[in-house]
C-alpha cells in the first residue's frame, strides 16, 4: 500500500459520516464513495479540481524550471513561479484530503514537492530542448535522478538502495553524456514558442 493509497484511505476514514467504504483494490475512487447514502461528489468537482491542481502546478515548475535556465532574466520571478507551481501542486493532496493535514500527509507533500520538482526539469527540458541544448541536457539529466529518488522515497522506501540508486546515477549519467553530445551538434535556437 503506498502512502498516496494510506493518504485517500485516512480522507474517508476521518469523516464520521461515511456510511459505505471501497477498498482501494476495487477500482473505486474517494469521489465514489458514499456519505449518507449519497456520493461524496456527484458532480465530481472535488476531483477534477485535484487533478487540475496537479497537472497545472507541475506545468508551472517545468515551464519556470526550464525558462530560468533558457531564457534567464529576472530569478527571482521564475522562483515565485516554482514556488506557486509547488503550491498548486500540493494543493491536489489538500483537495484529496479535505483539507486535514496531519503528520503523514505533510511529510507526503513534501517529498511530492520534490518529486514535482524532479519531473519539471525532465519536461521542461523535453519541451524546450533545442532553446538551450545544454541546459536541457543538464536539467533533463539531473531530472530524472531527482524524480526517481523522491518517487521511490515517496512511495516505497525499500525500493531506493544501493543498486537502484547507482542504477538511476547510470542512467542519469548516460543521459546527459548522450544530450550533452546531442547539444554541441546542435545550437540553440534563440526562439521560444
Amino acid at each position: 500500500m503506498t502512502i498516496e493509497s494510506e493518504v485517500t484511505d485516512a480522507v474517508v476514514v476521518a469523516d464520521a459520516d461515511v456510511v459505505s467504504e471501497a477498498s482501494p483494490s476495487d477500482g473505486s475512487s474517494v469521489e465514489s464513495r458514499l456519505v449518507d447514502g449519497v456520493r461524496s461528489d456527484p458532480f465530481l468537482v472535488r476531483a477534477f479540481l485535484a487533478h487540475s491542481a496537479q497537472y497545472i502546478g507541475i506545468a508551472m515548475v517545468s515551464g519556470s524550471v526550464v525558462h530560468a535556465s533558457t531564457l534567464g532574466g529576472n530569478p527571482f520571478k521564475y522562483a515565485a513561479l516554482i514556488l506557486a507551481g509547488t503550491l498548486v501542486y500540493c494543493l491536489k493532496f489538500l483537495i484529496e484530503s479535505g483539507f486535514r493535514v496531519n503528520r503523514r500527509l505533510a511529510r507526503y507533500l513534501a517529498i511530492s514537492t520534490v518529486v514535482s520538482l524532479g519531473t519539471g526539469m525532465m519536461s521542461g527540458s523535453a519541451q524546450h530542448f533545442l532553446d538551450g541544448p545544454r541546459a536541457g541536457a543538464v536539467l533533463a539529466s539531473v531530472g530524472v535522478v531527482v524524480a526517481y529518488v523522491s518517487f521511490c522515497l515517496r512511495e516505497d522506501r525499500r525500493a531506493l538502495n544501493r543498486r537502484s540508486l547507482t542504477g538511476a546515477l547510470l542512467v542519469g549519467a548516460a543521459l546527459f553524456a548522450a544530450l550533452w553530445s546531442l547539444a554541441g551538434s546542435l545550437s540553440g535556437s534563440g526562439g521560444h514558442h
